[in-house]
């Protein structure tokens, strides 16, 4: 994709949240002359004006992130000044998104869940999740608050409920296996008694699922598994390779959800398949990844699904939660836009495709990755080399991951491949690369050689994550490169 160079140094500075307040006299009218001159004139506030709050992720269940306030205008946006901060960690990235609920903001970042006082920052209550077994990926997006709980997932694959008022663990519900690289990065969504969450790490080989707990008490109620198999609908869609010990296929969930109360369609951004480039091995069009898939939110029964890119081997999967709205003909609309360059608009009444309008450019757009193609940042291989305790240096760019690891262990993708694979010999036997990549910031081709980009056959690109092989415990050692 056509962007300017992005730094990719893990975060060292403090991870901060800030509150804006437009300034009094912005509000309540501006002075005669000088620069307040250009705010716009303004009755004083309501105490608790329409749209104040923000109650979950994306505002709202059909993800518009709509707000009617109406006291920020492009008149009066130059008066917003900083009223309050607070150092959320002292070190570390900040993905999450604050939530609004009767006058506090409710945040995480990695495993700390905060409450704060929305006028000032003041810390109401602080949780301090302490995970029961190693987590691939710590990363966390937010939380869903309900009927005085708020709820969240941790790196280890577990979800919280939170006591709204005090922090206190009210329960708590394991729906993954970390060993498996089973995470819950996404934020969950709270409805009608249930919490709907789904597993990340398809890019680590898992399974992917999405869950529907009872909020009250953490029992689940439904599953649905995003890559079928056996006798299950789509699992025709699969054709390994014989001599191939493959893992789950994939196919996880990592931001959030849209929902439909009144028809009771829930609406779940699936995410690429495993192993993320090397689609040579999983022939067929590998449902229900990279897939807008609709569930019955009280049942997880499948009601249907569109999918934006078949057999992809270019880590273009659905991240974003999708929108519903009415266009101009009073058609229900859902949309939505994957990591393929295109935005996309159905008809949910009749699955009509409404439009696909090309959003960025993407080169190579139609090419599968090669190993001869690979070219990746360095820095980032030398991270996983760290990260995992690799012996002997790390190696030096173009990287050639299998022969530096070679002694070790065969570079094969956790719970994906087996060493005794055919593909492990064919991908481990040429130059390849090393280094797995997730996410809409990661997964894109804007930090490459342009002379990469440019020769259409030799697509830079991961095939695989290679590790070393440990008996009981997953490879991260100290800490994860996906962080």
């Amino acid at each position: 994709m056509k962007s300017g160079p992005r730094s990719r140094r893990a975060l060292r500075s403090p991870s901060t949240l800030a509150a804006l307040a437009l300034l009094p006299w912005a509000l309540h009218g501006a002075p005669a002359s000088g620069a307040g001159a250009r705010a716009a004139q303004a009755p004083p506030p309501d105490a608790t004006p329409v749209g104040a709050e923000w109650p979950m992720y994306n505002k709202d269940y059909h993800g518009q992130r709509w707000s009617e306030l109406k006291a920020v205008t492009p008149e009066t946006v130059g008066y917003l000044e900083e009223a309050c901060r607070i150092e959320v960690l002292p070190t570390g990235s900040f993905e999450a998104g604050p939530v609004v609920v009767d006058g506090a903001i409710y945040v995480t970042a990695g495993r700390r869940t905060l409450a704060l006082d929305a006028r000032d920052c003041r810390v109401l209550w602080t949780h301090d999740y302490r995970p029961d077994q190693r987590e691939p990926v710590p990363t966390n997006r937010g939380v869903a608050v309900a009927n005085g709980r708020v709820f969240r997932g941790t790196g280890d694959a577990r979800v919280l409920a939170l006591d709204a008022a005090t922090g206190r663990v009210v329960w708590k519900s394991t729906v993954g296996d970390p060993l498996r690289g089973e995470t819950v990065s996404g934020v969950p969504m709270a409805w009608n008694g249930l919490v709907f969450v789904g597993l990340a790490g398809g890019a680590l080989g898992i399974r992917g699922r999405i869950t529907a707990l009872e909020a009250e008490s953490g029992r689940e109620v439904w599953r649905f598994q995003t890559t079928p198999e056996g006798e299950e609908p789509g699992a025709a869609t699969w054709k390994w390779p014989k001599d191939l010990v493959h893992g789950g296929g994939g196919g996880g969930s990592w931001t959030s959800f849209a929902l439909d109360p009144s028809t009771r369609e829930l609406f779940v951004p699936v995410g690429s398949p495993g192993p993320v480039f090397a689609n040579s091995v999983r022939r067929g069009d590998n449902l229900y990844t990279n897939s807008l898939v609709v569930l019955d939110a009280l049942t997880g029964k499948l009601l249907w699904w569109y999918q934006l890119a078949p057999n992809d081997g270019r880590d273009y999967d659905l991240a974003a939660a999708p929108i519903l709205y009415h266009d101009d003909q009073q058609r229900s609309v859902v949309a939505f836009a994957g990591k393929n360059g295109y935005a996309y608009a159905l008809d949910r009444a009749t699955h009509e495709l409404l439009f696909r309008t090309a959003v960025t450019t993407i080169a190579n757009e139609k090419e599968s990755p090669t190993p001869a193609g690979v070219r990746w940042a360095c820095w980032r291989v030398r991270r996983w080399h760290r990260a995992v305790g690799a012996p002997g240096r790390p190696p030096a760019c173009p990287m050639r991951a299998c022969s530096a690891w070679r002694r070790s262990s065969c570079a094969t993708m956790s719970n994906t491949v087996s060493r005794r694979s055919s593909f492990c010999s064919r991908w481990c036997g040429r130059p390849t690369s090393s280094l797995i990549s997730s996410g809409v910031r990661w997964a894109d081709q804007s930090s490459l050689p342009a002379s990469a980009r440019k020769r259409p056959g030799r697509v830079p690109s991961v095939a695989h994550l290679p590790q070393l092989r440990q008996r009981s415990s997953w490879p991260w050692r100290r800490g994860s490169p996906m962080s």
